[in-house]
């Protein structure tokens, strides 16, 4: 047997000691070596938690206590017998606590009435109603819509839901009403008619103020709208939701 010279010995020991890192690299890398991958533990659940936040949705602060809100806008002119403008006034409006149940009744298949529109002085007294009550008496003024028979007020009051335009999806009240006699306007308000489940939509078209109907909105006037005698209230109300 041939005896491996001292050269040889050295040799080999130099060949053993560079490729020693490779065989590292190759034992501690199994897909290099062709091995099958799989992720620790602890990269799984860190990958899932990633993904999981990454596709849920973003929530925004108010999520929980946000509702639905009602708004009312107002628009009161005064014109005169001339033609010319007295006086405009814009203002909000708030929803009524009868008004909140008459939302919830109505979603809960209750049937609607007749819309109206009060304008009405903060107290009555002999001179500070702007429209006669039919006797010669101060009181409020009544924007009632046609099929309406109640008296006193004038059955001007148009009812339009809007679907195109800036305002649509708002429900719109317009109408005015000659003020008989001079007088203050302090509170305004809108009604709306309801019926039992029971009874028909058209049915429900001829309850009147006197009957079943509730003040939906309405608003106390900080100043109050000062109308002469024959002066024209134009009234618009824009109700919308959001």
């Amino acid at each position: 047997m041939i005896k491996p010279s001292r050269r040889q010995l050295l040799l080999t020991a130099v060949l053993l000691a560079a490729a020693f890192p490779v065989l590292l690299i190759l034992v501690g890398n199994p897909t290099m070596s062709g091995a099958e991958t799989k992720p620790l533990l602890g990269d799984s659940v860190a990958a899932t938690a990633v993904q999981t936040t990454a596709s849920a949705p973003l929530s925004t602060s108010g999520d929980r206590g946000d509702g639905i809100k009602v708004h009312g806008h107002w628009t009161i002119v005064l014109l005169n017998a001339d033609g010319t403008v007295g006086e405009t006034r814009d203002f909000e409006n708030a929803l009524t606590a009868n008004g909140a149940g008459v939302l919830s009744q109505a979603l809960g298949r209750k049937a609607t009435g007749l819309w109206s529109v009060e304008l009405t002085p903060s107290t009555f007294v002999s001179t500070n109603g702007a429209c006669d009550q039919g006797n010669g008496t101060h009181g409020s003024c009544w924007l009632l819509e046609p099929p309406s028979n109640v008296s006193p007020g004038e059955k001007s009051l148009v009812v339009s839901s809007l679907t195109t335009g800036p305002d649509a999806n708002k429900l719109r009240l317009s109408g005015s009403v000659t003020a008989t006699l001079g007088g203050t306007i302090d509170i305004v308000r809108t009604y709306l008619g309801q019926c039992a489940g029971i009874i028909a939509p058209d049915s429900c078209m001829k309850t009147e103020v006197g009957g079943p109907s509730f003040a939906f909105t309405g608003k106390g006037l900080t100043s109050p709208i000062a109308v002469q005698p024959g002066q024209q209230i134009q009234v618009t109300v824009l109700i919308s939701f959001s």
